[in-house]
């Protein structure tokens, strides 16, 4: 290319060659490579709003039917049928077209499974673990109280008949009293981990790594036995915590189990393991028995230890 201007020399010659970028240009009215007439005209938005019956309302709403099935109403359709159902249940489809209950159940938040109702967690109830034991099934239940949500009050606990395991979390838990029953199973996080002295330091907010139950129970034992004839509390297991006496107590002890004035009653083939007492006035573990059968030698009652 050259330039001729008027009343001047004439210029180089100035060569003219593609770049890149005039290259591309030849994409630039397309989309991907495709044309416009390879795309569809999509319906103006006004037209679609303004269309008669296109607003979702009860008149014009899809009838519900069963996947597969043709809408409620025809030869062919079936209509989803609802027999009552129970509150609070999660409901399931069925071979055909109703619902029935399903397994599973919600009572204000509390999710809970039919095959797994043995199974309570304790921070699920704002009474905790005494209130999880009322709740437990007839026949026993697994109570879990380890959640740092847990209220940390255990209250006054008696299993009575049912068969029940209390799992306890890394805190200090306040109790009152507890009655040794038949199969009853209380397992903490271990009797020294990290705690120190009468004073409580294991709570949600700062975790150790044992468990502590700390007697609210003025001069009152914190475990006894059922003061009923033939009902000795048999298979306990009692193990993994540190038993604190009330603060200020003068005659408190820890286990107090009593059979002095029963027949065919006492603890029988149970175990404690890992257990710390301190701060009982009274006596840690008080045995208590008639005195004229822990003879050496009389047959029919006896003490091990």
């Amino acid at each position: 290319m050259q330039a001729l201007l008027p009343g001047e020399e004439a210029q180089p010659r100035v060569l003219l060659v593609s770049v890149p970028y005039a290259l591309e240009s030849a994409d630039a009215q397309t989309l991907g490579g495709l044309p416009a007439s390879a795309f569809a005209k999509a319906a103006p938005i006004a037209a679609v709003l303004d269309a008669a019956g296109s607003y979702p309302t009860a008149a014009n709403a899809a009838p519900l039917t069963v996947p597969g099935t043709a809408a409620s109403g025809s030869s062919s359709g079936q209509a989803v049928a609802t027999p009552g159902g129970t509150v609070n249940t999660v409901p399931k489809f069925s071979t055909g077209p109703s619902l029935v209950n399903s397994q599973i159940t919600d009572h204000n938040g509390m999710v809970s499974i039919q095959n797994l109702s043995n199974i309570l967690f304790a921070d699920r109830f704002s009474g905790g673990v005494s209130a999880a034991v009322a709740a437990c099934p007839a026949n026993g239940c697994i109570i879990y109280a380890v959640s740092p949500n847990v209220n940390l009050n255990l209250g006054n606990i008696d299993p009575g008949f049912k068969a029940i395991t209390i799992y306890l979390g890394p805190y200090t838990y306040t109790v009152k009293q507890i009655t040794l029953r038949k199969a009853l199973k209380i397992i903490g996080m271990g009797a020294t981990g990290g705690i120190t002295g009468t004073t409580p330091t294991c709570r949600p907010a700062a975790p150790c790594n044992g468990t502590a139950l700390q007697s609210i129970n003025g001069n009152n034992p914190v475990f006894v036995l059922p003061q009923t004839n033939n009902q000795p509390a048999t298979n306990v297991v009692l193990s993994g915590f540190r038993l604190l006496g009330s603060v200020g107590n003068t005659s408190e002890d820890g286990f107090f189990l009593d059979a002095s004035s029963l027949i065919n009653s006492g603890l029988w083939y149970s175990t404690f393991d890992d257990i710390y007492m301190e701060g009982f006035a009274g006596i840690a573990v008080h045995l208590r028995g008639r005195s004229n059968e822990f003879i050496s030698g009389v047959s029919g009652s006896y003490l091990t230890m």
